[in-house]
């Protein structure tokens, strides 16, 4: 069993916790947030009463396998230390450049599944633009297809909608650095520039992005690189139509569809539920990658 440590920002939902909890490999060791001390997680969480026991509210890092939460001092400390096994999963922001090399990889799973199995001991969390925008265009840089301009929109929950002023308005450019960093790894030219506007969905935890950008190929011949790149990773979905709310509410699904329109232009368009890909979800896949089990253990079997 994998004894874990999970430490939760103040807003945080119950829905990593159900899917730890009922993780058939992990041992949920405590638990600890903002402000919860010792009263029970039920207390806090009340959507969890009837699913979970007693889970201790004091960290202990001496104790576990895993750590998910946010990047303290002890943590790389610990992480650093001569002999330690101790793996961690890094949310709310994080830099690969804080740990020695090869002990850390980004957590888009698409991208980096390798470096995640093959001895990475930290995940970075990816956040839910930069997982929009890299699962849209990934397979056009592994096929030197990226073009300098991106243009289109995004549907960003209030949680991940930073940086947006208004109910709609424009992305700063800078906020697509991570994803330039992903896509630079496929193709190295890639340094394409995103004019892109935004709005946001309110309490739903749904985001999705149109992407667009001028390319000379058929629809057909692109549909086939999207699901080549995409055919072994079991949560990348490819849809007919439009990509909806519906499909992939509750899941640790991406559904992703793909348009043309006149004079060349491709559009893609991915849609997932925040609050588990690039949330709960996510943390789960991480974690199952980094110890080196099926990637949909205790997630969806999609």
């Amino acid at each position: 069993m994998i004894k874990t440590g999970l430490a939760l920002s103040a807003n945080a939902s119950p829905l990593i916790i159900r899917l730890l909890n009922s993780h058939p490999d992990v041992e949920l060791a405590w638990v600890t947030a903002p402000g919860l001390g010792a009263d029970a997680l039920t207390a806090r969480y009340p959507a969890l009463t009837g699913e979970i026991g007693h889970i201790e509210a004091v960290a202990d890092l001496d104790g576990i396998d895993l750590y998910i939460g946010p990047m303290t001092e002890a943590v790389g400390e610990r992480i650093a230390a001569d002999g330690s096994s101790l793996h961690a999963i890094i949310t709310g922001g994080g830099r690969e450049d804080a740990f020695a090399d090869g002990v850390a990889a980004f957590g888009v799973a698409e991208y980096n599944r390798k470096a995640l199995v093959r001895g990475a001991r930290v995940a970075i969390m990816p956040d839910t633009l930069t997982l929009l925008a890299t699962q849209a265009l990934m397979p056009l840089a592994k096929n030197l297809l990226l073009r300098p301009l991106v243009q289109g929109a995004l549907l960003l929950p209030d949680a991940a909608s930073d940086g947006i002023t208004a109910a709609r308005g424009p992305m700063p450019d800078e906020a697509f650095d991570r994803a330039r960093a992903v896509l630079a790894g496929l193709q190295a030219s890639a340094a394409p520039r995103f004019e892109v506007l935004a709005s946001r969905s309110g309490e739903s935890t749904f985001a999705a992005a149109t992407l667009g950008m001028q390319l000379a190929m058929s629809e057909a011949e692109v549909a086939r690189l999207y699901t080549d790149f995409y055919s072994d990773h079991r949560h990348m979905v490819m849809v007919g139509g439009s990509v909806s709310e519906a499909i992939v509410r509750g899941t640790n699904k991406t559904a992703i569809s793909l348009s043309h329109a006149e004079q060349g232009r491709l559009w893609v368009s991915v849609g997932f539920d925040a609050a588990y890909k690039a949330g709960a979800g996510t943390a789960v896949h991480l974690l199952n990658l980094l110890f080196g089990l099926d990637e949909r253990t205790g997630l969806s079997a999609v």
